[in-house]
């Protein structure tokens, strides 16, 4: 494969996109700085291989594991409180103990925080692209409050979700999810 480093693999500001000196049919081995065939995938249509046999896509992992997204091979799921790469709650190991975790400012966080209890929020802004080729700012907020609940900014403290007609400041506020 082709020289690569590691170092140079950033997140696209617009999408949040991981990009690699390998483009999107391979990875960045760190162990060689080379660039290898992916050895896995976790879409069903994996972005970049529409021109590429279906017979030659990586395979999916099973459900005890992951596919991170350099995309290089089936790793097994990470234990709460382990890093994880943004916002792939998949990457988190779950249990009977701990049925519902989530990537939270990239670390595997249990969703167990109740009504009025201190939380953790993880805000990521997505950029959304017009008709008319203008673009704005789309802010995805997620938190560990249990269903029913957000997580309130300035307090870092779980409420009740609003219903309908209720004065908002924010779409994660909302039952809806709509403000």
């Amino acid at each position: 494969g082709s020289v690569c480093n590691v170092s140079n693999s950033l997140l696209l500001t617009a999408s949040n996109q991981l990009m690699t000196d390998c483009g999107y049919l391979a990875w960045c081995d760190p162990t060689t700085s080379k660039c290898a065939a992916r050895g896995c995938r976790r879409e069903d249509y994996p972005f970049g291989f529409s021109t590429v046999e279906r017979s030659l896509w990586p395979p999916k992992c099973d459900e005890e594991q992951f596919c991170p997204d350099e995309g290089s091979l089936c790793m097994y799921k990470i234990a709460l409180g382990g890093a994880c790469q943004l916002n792939r709650d998949d990457e988190c190991a779950t249990s009977a103990s701990v049925p519902n975790v989530r990537c939270l400012h990239n670390i595997c966080t249990s969703v167990n925080a109740t009504l009025n209890a201190a939380c953790i929020h993880d805000n990521v802004v997505y950029t959304v692209f017009t008709p008319d080729n203008s673009s704005y700012g789309s802010i995805i907020s997620r938190d560990n409050c249990m269903k029913g609940l957000y997580c309130n900014s300035p307090t870092n403290i779980c409420l009740q979700r609003k219903s309908t007609g209720t004065a908002c400041a924010a779409d994660k506020e909302c039952m809806t999810d709509f403000c």
